[in-house]
């Protein structure tokens, strides 16, 4: 995979976004930007048209549902932009991930 892909990392949890961001330095990639929430988020994918979105489903302004929605409309080159939703949840103490 191409180490210079430019990634978004959009999550409310800046505890989450820096475990992220550790884990894809880990891996060599260092083209990576974050969003604290959705409007964020859709600036920066308007901006910076990121290779590929990590987004939380949970966010504020616009969720991540949104956003994708809102990504689908902006014009890009011909080939479509990966998004994949993170989410995570913790129902007593179980984290569901």
């Amino acid at each position: 995979m191409e180490k210079s892909l430019k990634i978004l990392l959009a999550d409310e949890s800046s505890e989450q976004r820096r475990y992220l961001r550790e884990a894809l330095l880990s891996f060599g990639y260092r083209n990576i930007d974050e969003a604290a929430n959705g409007e964020e988020a859709m600036t920066k994918i308007d901006r910076t048209h990121p290779s590929i979105v990590l987004i939380d489903s949970w966010l504020s302004k616009i969720d991540g549902l949104g956003v994708i929605r809102r990504a689908k409309a902006l014009s890009f080159a011909p080939d479509a932009k990966p998004i994949f939703i993170l989410t995570s949840m913790v129902h007593g103490s179980t984290l569901f991930v």
